[in-house]
Formats: C-alpha cells, sequence, structure tokens
C-alpha cells in the first residue's frame, strides 16, 4: 500500500513539474533584437564558409578573372588571340586552383617576359579575382616600394616582409635605397626575409637569365629565388602597340 502511494505521488510530481515546465516556456519573453541579430550574423557566416568552401575549379577562376577583367576595361573581354597566352593563363589557372601541373605548388610564380606581353594584368587579375588582397597580400611596383620607404623612412618595409602573399611587380629597375649610412637594395632584404619565413612571393620582371641577378643582387639571393620561384617565360611581343 505504502509503495503504491509513493508511486502514485512521484507520478503526480512529474505531472505537476511538466505542467510547470510549459507554463514558464508560455510565460517567456521573445528574443531581444540584439539576440536576433547576432543568431543573424552567426548563421550568415555560416553560410559564407560554405560558399568560401567550394571547390574552386579552373572554369569558375576563369569566370571570375573574365569579370574582373571587364570590369576594369569598361567591359571589354580579355584576348588569348595568341597561343602563347593560353598557354600561360592555363598554367596559372591550374595553380591557383591547386592543380598540380607543370608548376611547384610550394612556391610563388615568377614571370618573365618583354615590356607589355601582359605579365603584371595576369598576375594582379588571379590575385584580385581570388579575393586575397585584403591584408593578408600586397601589390606594388619595386619602383613604388623604393618612393614607399624614402617616404616612410624605412617603416613600410615591415608590412611587406610580413605579409602572406607578396606580388612584387617589375623586379629588376629599382634604385638602391640608403638606411643609417648603408646602401642596399630592398629587393635583396625582402627575398632573405621571406625566405626564412617561408612565405609565397610572386614578381614580374622582364629579366629571365639567372647570371642577371645573380650579378645584380649577388649568388646567395639568386640561389634563393631558384628555391622560391617557378620561373614562367612569357614569350612574344608587346601588346600595346
Amino acid at each position: 500500500m505504502k509503495n503504491e502511494i509513493s508511486n502514485y505521488w512521484d507520478g503526480a510530481k512529474n505531472i505537476a513539474d511538466a505542467l510547470g515546465n510549459l507554463r514558464q516556456k508560455r510565460n517567456q519573453k521573445p528574443p531581444s533584437v540584439a539576440k536576433v541579430e547576432k543568431q543573424k550574423q552567426y548563421f550568415d557566416s555560416l553560410r559564407k564558409e560554405v560558399r568560401q568552401a567550394k571547390v574552386l575549379t579552373p572554369e569558375l577562376l576563369f569566370q571570375k578573372i573574365q569579370k574582373r577583367h571587364s570590369y576594369q576595361a569598361n567591359g571589354e573581354k580579355l584576348n588569348f588571340g595568341d597561343v602563347e597566352t593560353n598557354r600561360i593563363y592555363k598554367l596559372l589557372l591550374n595553380y591557383f586552383c591547386g592543380i598540380e601541373s607543370e608548376l611547384d605548388l610550394g612556391k610563388g610564380i615568377c614571370l618573365i617576359g618583354e615590356t607589355g606581353v601582359g605579365k603584371s594584368t595576369a598576375l594582379k587579375l588571379f590575385v584580385h579575382s581570388l579575393g586575397c588582397h585584403n591584408g593578408s597580400t600586397a601589390i606594388i611596383s619595386m619602383q613604388e616600394l623604393n618612393r614607399n620607404f624614402i617616404q616612410t623612412k624605412g617603416e613600410c618595409l615591415q608590412r611587406y616582409l610580413n605579409t602572406e602573399f607578396l606580388l612584387l611587380d617589375d623586379v629588376g629597375h629599382e634604385r638602391q635605397v640608403s638606411s643609417y649610412g648603408n646602401t642596399f637594395l630592398i629587393f635583396e632584404e625582402l627575398i632573405h626575409a621571406r625566405y626564412e619565413a617561408k612565405r609565397i612571393t610572386h614578381m614580374t620582371t622582364n629579366f629571365g637569365d639567372p647570371s642577371f641577378h645573380a650579378d645584380r643582387y649577388g649568388k646567395h639571393i639568386a640561389d634563393r629565388m631558384i628555391k622560391m620561384f617557378n620561373f614562367v617565360n612569357w614569350g612574344g611581343q608587346s601588346k600595346r602597340y
């Protein structure tokens, strides 16, 4: 009899607790606007991560590049009228999509060719189309870097030493700079520091002969360049004329 009464009261208590919880939920206030906004931001960030996780194919990247070029050139599409330009863009599409081909994915790109063949345009299009220019990537010509170095008394150099990805345009035409009585070429400092930090660096240049870099920057820097870059020769004449 005692057991039956005990079971009865336990069951009644459970029912009462359940009813109390139900009333409590009914009486709860709706979530605040701030909380709803916070939840919205959270799910928006999740959706963004899902979009970014989509596999980047050469076809998809090419569409992005065409769109970017069209925006910059007032609707004009990229011209792939010559075999060499097609070859270069196919190499770069595979490389920037992480597809193993002729290029080492662990090294940066060094595009070599005459002035006006499209070296700077190509690498800048890829960097911008991939959305890399967000603080972790810097794009600058060596002449502009020289000017910035002089204007900031060398303070700007730290950014280019530490940025995750760096594109140096027109390497080989820069002049020497001076700091605290020492005269040197900024390119030497960048290559030395970025090699030690194992950071990816891209560059364009008119000078493809390895002896040029050895004579200009020293054999030590030229040797590090071989370890840091895929050297891609872009044949053909200037498209500016």
